[in-house]
């Protein structure tokens, strides 16, 4: 008997909480505003300006790992049906290396008898957003700030050093149902959830091996039930 443990309920539980720190800090932050999401920092006591910047910086956090712990999940999911579907030397020998989508479109055409792109748009359309969103933290570009500019009109210049990450502010509650929808779709194209599949094969194979050892070691047959 088999069992192939994976990471992605745990990174999928991260990604979550996080997400809930966010939805927190960014209420938060809405009570100081002026109702048009402009926070006056001179109406502000200097308490009430500190709480601000630490909500602010949680917020940001918060996002982040919140962006990259889902994509982690699913990818981490990905690989555990890969390695259930396929022979293992299979999957380190061929699928290890490729991307997560190619693997996705590879399962979903040989296994899942379904094609990903053309039958599951909003499933692949969250997943994208996520790995899209985790691509940009991962791989950030830096943009030349003329503060001379920026300085004379720091409004108008429209520049804010976390604005590339605040743009993803209203995207995050797709985010977060990119994995739940994505290990959905899968099991209901299996027919079976595939964690509750490996839990019930790995329950049968420990009831067969301790009524191997009350059989051979007492000669007491267990029934099946127990």
């Amino acid at each position: 008997m088999t069992f192939t443990p994976t990471h992605s309920e745990v990174y999928y539980g991260i990604s979550i909480g996080y997400y809930n720190q966010f939805k927190e800090a960014y209420s938060e932050i809405n009570k100081m505003s002026d109702g048009n999401g402009n926070v006056q920092m001179l109406d502000l006591s200097v308490d009430e300006q500190s709480k601000f910047y630490w909500l602010e910086s949680l917020q940001r956090q918060a996002l982040m790992i919140c962006i990259v712990f889902q994509a982690f999940a699913i990818e981490a999911f990905v690989n555990m049906v890969a390695v259930n579907l396929y022979d293992e030397d299979e999957f380190f020998n061929n699928f290890e290396k490729m991307g997560t989508e190619k693997k996705i479109n590879k399962i979903f055409s040989e296994k899942l008898k379904s094609d990903y792109k053309s039958k599951h748009p909003e499933i692949k359309s969250l997943v994208d957003l996520a790995f899209n969103l985790r691509d940009s933290l991962a791989h950030h570009k830096s943009k030349k700030v003329d503060l001379v500019e920026m300085q004379k009109d720091p409004i108008g210049y429209g520049y804010h050093p976390y604005q590339d990450l605040m743009t993803h502010y209203d995207k995050i509650d797709d985010v977060v149902k990119a994995y739940e929808q994505f290990k959905l779709c899968v099991n209901t194209l299996l027919g079976y959830d595939i964690f509750e599949k490996q839990m019930e094969d790995l329950n049968k194979s420990l009831q067969f091996n301790i009524n191997e050892i009350f059989r051979k070691g007492f000669g007491i047959e267990l029934s099946d039930d127990i």
